[in-house]
Formats: structure tokens, C-alpha cells, sequence
């Protein structure tokens, strides 16, 4: 764990330190807080590539050493670096030609660095495992017979005869950590969602993305284990009854991890709703937001983004005004911005964070505003009677945070 923890960071920190020498070349200036966020997403990113590199270190290297490991691993993604900024640099429309795009980028920044290191493990215990067992065509010497308390001879043994190998369930431990992963993600806790609020990332949708590109080496990982658990384990395990315990403990443990998280009734979004309420009274001044509010002409507020522009050369009848971004919003560096009105008539803002696959944000009013209750997600029927077909308009789930502010999620 800690080892995964460090590399993941590593590769996070290095990741954060090329994007602002580009930054700083093409005179774009920092933002400290978006990176700070970016290296906990980019370190999340890349846990299952981490964790996949770890297992087949375990399955390839017998005598493995987590140092040389981290240190081969810190060597090879430095140098990756310089290949993904060339690979930056080639038009879009030759990596189209190529078939290099995304799947490239993780190619070269994740699994390339990652494997590189292993086999060179591999290769070194290999040659070192070589040495060790002398020339080709040397015999087995054969140990003489020590004469045991009674004065007896013991038998004859074969140097070359190992006793058994020991902690042989390593490899079975080594092949469910990936699969066991897809577990993790489905997060029956809420942990991963609360601490994706709480970063206001979305840590899952990455973890989900990062785990597609393994999914037929964790399905590669779960078919050996079950080969083993039927054809290694009889061999190992004495005992009929403790046999039969062990299958069950194998399969109950993977049931549990797949099936209960279904079972559970917290909902994800209430979750990463609370994480997300945490992160906006830490990084939100809801006071001078509101006062900001009260500077505003309300017939000024229909419902346009702050900062409006209009392209040039477009005719607009009537356009909303433009009001520029305060700096108690644009500090906290949402995606939407929308000036609107409450049931009053008061001036009211609206901010949105999030993308195609949810979105998530902050509500703030006048001090004395209601809040709303949850708003469920609602369906309406169309078509013919005999084919109706439903259409759903999202709801939101709403939850306090200050007198005339409050956090809202969306649901879909």
C-alpha cells in the first residue's frame, strides 16, 4: 500500500511538474489551486496501473525488492516525459493516420514505464538464477549420510531436491488484487465519492477509465486463480474439510465484494454531495458572495453566464449585460456561471462543476432565501398508447450549507 501510494504520487508530481514547464514556456501563468486537485485526479488515475504493475512483479520476480522496483519505475517515468511531450507535438491529424491518440498517452506515461521495469527484474534474477546453478551438464552431488543419535545411517538425498516451496499462496493472493479492484470501485462506503467531494473530482469516473484498459488482465488474473484453486490448492491444502473451507472462503469473499455494495442504500450522490459541501466551506466566502449579490441590479440577472460575450458580427436583440466575475467567484474556478433571480426577485448565482457524465454545484442568494427541498427526477410519457415511451428530466438533490446557500447534485 505504501508503495503504491508513493509511485502514484510520484508519477502525480511529475505529471504537475511538466504541465507547468508547458505552461511557463507558452506564457501561461500557474493555478495552484487546479493543480493541487490535479495531482490528487492524476494520482488516482494512475493507482490501477500501479497496482497491475505490482502484481506482475510478484508473479514474475521471485526475489523481488520493492526498492529497485520504485527506483527503476522513477527512472523510467522521468524519461517518459520527454517522449510525451513529443508525442504532444505532433498534429492531430497524422495521430489520427497513426491510430495514436489517448490510447498512446497511456501507452507511453502509464504502462510502458511501469512494465519496462519488471522485465529488467525479471531478466537480472534470471541471469542471476543462471549463475547460481553452475554450468550445464553438471551433476547433482549427493550429500553424504550423517549418522543420526542412535549411530544409524540416514538415507541418501539429492542436493538438487528442494523441500517444499513455502508461502505458495502468494500467487493466489497476487492474482485477486486486480480483480478485487473492480470491488473497490463499486465503493459500498461512499469513501471514494465523499473524498471526491471533497477534492471536487471526480476520483471514481477515473479509477472506472483507468480500470477498462486492465479488464482483460484482471479477467486473465480471476481464470488462473480459478485454475489454481482447483488443480494447486487439493495438492497444498490437507484435509478435506479444510479444502472445502478454503474454496468457500475464496468464493464467499469474492461474492461479498461484488454483491453487497448493490445491496447497500446510501446513495453515491449524497455522499460526494456532503464530501463537495466540505470543500466549499473550506475554499468559499459565502458572505462576500452575498454582498456582492446586493451590488446587483436584479433586472440585470437573466439568467447569463458572468462575464457575457457576444461574437462579433451576430445580431442580438436586447442582450442580457455583461457583469464581470467577482473575485470571491472566479477564485473558485467553476465551469457555468448563471445570474438568475429567486422566487423574489432577488439577485441570485448559480455555479457548475462537472461534465457529461454528472454535474454538481453552488447555489447562493439573499440571506433570507429558502432553501429548495430535493427535487426528485421526473418522467413523462409520449408516443402512441400502445408504444408510450418515458422521458425522464433530471432532478436534484439539495443539501444546506449557509443561510441562502446551498449545494445541489444532480440526478439522473
Amino acid at each position: 500500500m505504501v508503495y503504491v501510494a508513493a509511485l502514484s504520487f510520484f508519477y502525480a508530481m511529475g505529471s504537475l511538474l511538466m504541465e507547468a514547464a508547458v505552461r511557463l514556456t507558452s506564457g501561461k501563468g500557474l493555478a495552484f489551486d487546479r493543480d493541487a486537485l490535479a495531482v490528487v485526479d492524476f494520482a488516482g488515475f494512475v493507482v490501477p496501473y500501479v497496482i497491475c504493475q505490482v502484481v506482475v512483479a510478484v508473479l514474475a520476480v521471485r526475489r523481488l525488492s520493492l526498492r529497485k522496483l520504485f527506483v527503476l519505475s522513477a527512472i523510467c517515468a522521468v524519461a517518459s516525459y520527454p517522449l510525451l511531450f513529443l508525442l504532444s507535438q505532433i498534429p492531430k491529424g497524422m495521430l489520427r493516420r497513426m491510430h495514436i491518440g489517448f490510447s498512446g498517452n497511456i501507452l507511453v506515461g502509464q504502462l510502458l514505464p511501469l512494465l519496462i521495469p519488471v522485465l529488467i527484474l525479471a531478466l537480472a534474477e534470471r541471469r542471476r538464477s543462471a549463475s547460481e546453478s553452475g554450468p550445464k551438464g553438471e551433476t547433482d552431488t549427493v550429500l553424504p549420510r550423517p549418522e543420526s543419535v542412535d549411530g544409524s545411517a540416514q538415507e541418501q538425498c539429492p542436493k538438487s531436491q528442494a523441500l517444499p516451496e513455502r508461502r505458495w499462496y502468494r500467487w493466489d493472493i497476487a492474482l485477486a488484487v486486480l480483480p478485487l479492484c473492480y470491488a473497490a470501485i463499486l465503493d459500498p462506503l461512499g469513501i471514494i465519492n465523499y473524498i471526491g467531494g471533497l477534492v471536487n473530482e471526480q476520483l471514481l469516473f477515473s479509477a472506472v477509465f483507468a480500470l477498462v484498459f486492465l479488464l482483460p488482465v484482471a479477467l486473465g488474473c480471476l481464470g488462473v486463480l480459478v485454475v489454481r484453486m482447483f488443480a494447486v490448492w487439493p495438492r497444498r491444502i490437507h484435509g478435506k474439510g479444510r479444502l472445502l473451507l478454503c474454496w468457500a472462503a475464496a468464493v464467499g469473499g469474492f461474492a461479498a465484494c461484488f454483491v453487497l455494495p448493490f445491496a447497500s442504500r446510501l446513495p453515491p450522490y449524497e455522499m460526494y454531495a456532503r464530501g463537495f459541501r466540505r470543500h466549499v466551506q473550506l475554499k468559499t466566502d459565502v458572505g462576500a458572495i452575498q454582498t456582492w449579490l446586493t451590488t446587483l441590479d436584479p433586472k440585470d440577472c437573466q439568467d447569463q453566464p458572468l462575464g457575457l460575450r457576444i461574437a462579433p458580427g451576430v445580431s442580438y436583440p436586447n442582450p442580457p449585460k455583461s457583469i464581470p466575475s467577482p473575485e470571491c467567484v472566479s477564485r473558485l474556478r467553476p465551469r457555468y456561471t448563471k445570474l438568475t433571480r429567486d422566487d423574489k426577485g432577488r439577485p441570485m448565482i448559480r455555479l457548475t462543476w462537472g461534465g457529461g457524465f454528472g454535474h454538481w454545484g453552488l447555489v447562493v442568494g439573499d440571506k433570507d432565501m429558502e432553501i429548495p427541498e430535493t427535487q426528485e427526477r421526473t418522467g413523462q410519457e409520449y408516443g402512441p398508447p400502445d408504444r408510450p415511451q418515458v422521458v425522464y428530466a433530471p432532478g436534484e438533490y439539495r443539501l444546506p450549507l449557509a443561510p441562502g446557500a446551498y449545494i445541489w447534485y444532480e440526478l439522473q
